[in-house]
């Protein structure tokens, strides 16, 4: 999971949500993206991912996009 989230960061040209990269990672797993249950699964599995990131410092927090927590590669 965690290569599939820097590789859509590197991809990304500004913070982007953690239901974005969720959503981004069923679509390439060929996810059913209309699955309440299952998005709420992965955007969980993708927070958990993004708490090591930021321990690892590749990430940092950004200002929120709507009610979901925003995030940015440290370049």
């Amino acid at each position: 999971m965690q290569s599939r989230v820097v590789a859509i960061f590197k991809e990304s040209s500004g913070p982007i949500s953690t239901r974005f990269i969720a959503q981004q990672i069923m679509i390439q797993r060929a996810l059913d993206t209309s699955d309440r249950n299952l998005t709420r699964l992965m955007v969980q599995r993708v927070i958990a991912t993004m708490r090591r990131l930021r321990h690892e410092k590749l990430i940092r927090r950004a200002e929120n996009i709507g009610r979901y927590a925003a995030w940015e590669l440290i370049r």
